[in-house]
């Protein structure tokens, strides 16, 4: 069994992290502001996945935080991010 850490880094070094930016941002852009969650079902990437990618092009300001809206699953506001073009 594998730690947190440890299945980032084997991700990071197959390539499969860059790739998943990659198809988190073209989404993006093309289809504009989505929940973490919404990421995550249309790529087909896990959700722990999909907030990782997206928090990383938080940071290198590719996406931003676009707003909030209501999740009638959790019964709770949720953030939707967009693609800074």
């Amino acid at each position: 069994m594998s730690t947190k850490r440890e299945s980032y880094e084997r991700t990071k070094k197959e390539g499969k992290a860059l790739k998943q930016r990659d198809r988190v941002l073209d989404l993006l852009k093309r289809v504009g502001p989505l929940s973490r969650e919404e990421v995550a079902i249309i790529t087909r990437i896990r959700i722990s996945s999909a907030c990782g990618r997206v928090n990383e092009l938080i940071k290198e300001k590719k996406v931003t935080v676009a707003g909030t809206k209501w999740n009638p699953g959790t019964q709770r506001n949720v953030e939707t991010v967009q693609a800074n073009f």
